[in-house]
C-alpha cells in the first residue's frame, strides 16, 4: 500500500481570511513636491500651504466616521488589520501631521495588533530622523516609491530623485 501526499496549500490561499478579511483603511495625501509624468492619481505640486488644512480636515472626517458608520454599511467592522498612507507624497506632510491622522484612526476605528500600517514614500522626503518618527508613531511598514534605478527610466518618467 504506497501513501498518497495530500496537496499542500500554499498559506493564506487556503480561502479561510474570507471569513474574517479584516478592514483596510486607505488614507490619501495628494500633496507632492512634482508631478511625475505618469502619474493618474488625485496630486497637487505646490499647493504645501494646504497642508495643515487638509489635516485638520482629514482628522474631522475621521472623527465623523462613528456617525457615518451605519449609513455607509460599515457600522462594527473594526478595528483596521491594515492602514495605508498613500498619495501624492504622504511623506511631504511632517511625521506629526501624519502621527494627528494615524492617532484619530486608531482613537476612532481602532487597530488591531499586528496589523500593517503603511507610508509611501519618494526617497528624497525621508532621512533617518524622519524614518524615527515614523515608527515612534506606530508606523511599521514604507512603501518607497523608486519606480527604476536607471536614470534614464527616472528621467523619463519625471522622477525627481537618481538612481543613487
Amino acid at each position: 500500500m504506497s501513501a498518497v501526499a495530500a496537496p499542500v496549500t500554499a498559506p493564506g490561499r487556503d480561502g479561510r481570511w474570507c471569513e474574517r478579511p479584516g478592514l483596510g483603511v486607505y488614507v490619501h495625501v495628494p500633496f507632492c513636491r512634482h508631478r511625475c509624468h505618469y502619474c493618474d492619481f488625485n496630486t497637487y505640486a505646490g499647493q504645501d500651504a494646504l497642508q495643515r488644512a487638509y489635516v485638520d480636515a482629514l482628522v474631522r472626517d475621521i472623527e465623523a466616521w462613528p456617525g457615518r458608520a451605519g449609513e455607509l454599511g460599515l457600522g462594527g467592522s473594526g478595528p483596521a488589520t491594515s492602514v495605508y498612507f498613500g498619495g501624492g507624497t504622504p511623506t511631504l506632510l511632517p511625521p506629526d501631521e501624519l502621527r494627528r491622522v494615524l492617532d484619530a484612526v486608531r482613537a476612532v476605528v481602532g487597530i488591531a495588533p499586528g496589523a500593517e500600517i503603511t507610508v509611501e514614500a519618494n526617497p528624497e522626503t525621508v532621512d533617518g530622523d524622519v524614518l524615527s518618527a515614523l515608527a515612534e508613531a506606530g508606523f511599521n511598514r514604507v512603501s518607497v516609491g523608486v519606480q527604476s534605478l536607471r536614470a534614464s527610466v527616472l528621467a523619463g518618467l519625471g522622477r525627481t530623485h537618481g538612481p543613487e
